[in-house]
C-alpha cells in the first residue's frame, strides 16, 4: 500500500488503512453479488456468462461455484433466519451478557432479565422497533411477575422472580434445550437443573466446600466421641 499511498510508519495508521480497505472489499463482494448473482431466475452454469470486468474466467467459476455451494448458501439462509425474528435490539454488536455485567459492575447487583429486554430494545424515546413483538412480550412477562408476587409474596426476591416470568413466559413455559442470555458454555444443567437451584439458594462452589468441611468435621468430633464412651463402658464392665 505504501507503494501508492503515503502513510505514515505506525500501528495506528497502518490498522485504520487496514480496516478501511476490508471495509470497501466487503462493500465491493457485497455489489457483486447483489448485481451477478440471481439464483432465482438462472441457473449455474448460466451465471458462468457474462464474465465482470476485473476477474478471470477461472476465478469467476470458483466464486459461482461457490455461491452456490451450502457453504455459500449459508448468509442467505442468516437472512431468512433474522427476517422471521419478532424480536430487534438496538444495542448493536453489544451483547445482553455484557450489558449485565457492566451493570452489575456499577451498580453492585446483577440485572435483571426483563429491565435488560427493556434496555436493549426500546429505543430513547420510549418506543420499540416497528414490526415487533417486544412490547406485547414484556407486558406478559411484568404481568407474570404480578401473578407470582400474589402466590409467594415474600418467599423470592424482585430479581428472581422477574428471570422466572421472562423465562416462562419465552419459552412458554418448557425448559429450553439451550439457555438465553447467560452467554456461551451455560448448558441447561447450570440453569434449570440441581446447579442453577443451588445457584439460585446463593450456594456457591466455594460456600459448598465450607459446609462439606464442616460436616466433616462434625462427624469426625462425633466417631471421637463415640470411642471415648465405649472405651469408658467398657472399664466400668
Amino acid at each position: 500500500m505504501r507503494e501508492h499511498f503515503i502513510i505514515p510508519n505506525d500501528e495506528v495508521y497502518d490498522k485504520l488503512a487496514l480496516q478501511r480497505v476490508d471495509k470497501y472489499w466487503r462493500h465491493y463482494k457485497h455489489e457483486l453479488k447483489k448485481t451477478f448473482f440471481h439464483p432465482d431466475k438462472k441457473t449455474k452454469e448460466q451465471h458462468y456468462d457474462p464474465l465482470p470486468s476485473g476477474h478471470t474466467s477461472n476465478d469467476w467459476i470458483k466464486l459461482v461455484n461457490h455461491w452456490f455451494s451450502p457453504k455459500g448458501q449459508m448468509s442467505q439462509m442468516g437472512k431468512e433466519a433474522r427476517s422471521l425474528q419478532c424480536q430487534t435490539h438496538i444495542m448493536g454488536s453489544n451483547s445482553y451478557v455484557n450489558m449485565r455485567a457492566d451493570y452489575e459492575v456499577e451498580h453492585g447487583k446483577p440485572m435483571g432479565l426483563i429491565e435488560a429486554s427493556e434496555r436493549s430494545h426500546v429505543r430513547k424515546d420510549g418506543s420499540f422497533v416497528e414490526g415487533t413483538a417486544t412490547e406485547d412480550f414484556l407486558l406478559d412477562a411484568k404481568a407474570k411477575v404480578e401473578t407470582m408476587k400474589l402466590s409467594a409474596p415474600s418467599t423470592s426476591c424482585k430479581e428472581d422472580l422477574e428471570d422466572e416470568a421472562f423465562h416462562d413466559v419465552m419459552n412458554g413455559g418448557k425448559i429450553p434445550e439451550r439457555p438465553q442470555d447467560f452467554g456461551f458454555g451455560v448448558k441447561r444443567s447450570d440453569v434449570y437443573g440441581v446447579r442453577g437451584l443451588v445457584r439460585k439458594e446463593g450456594y456457591s462452589k466455594g460456600k459448598m466446600k465450607f459446609v462439606e468441611l464442616d460436616f466433616n468435621s462434625n462427624s469426625s468430633l462425633v466417631t471421637r466421641k463415640r470411642k471415648t464412651l465405649r472405651s469408658e463402658m467398657k472399664s466400668f464392665l
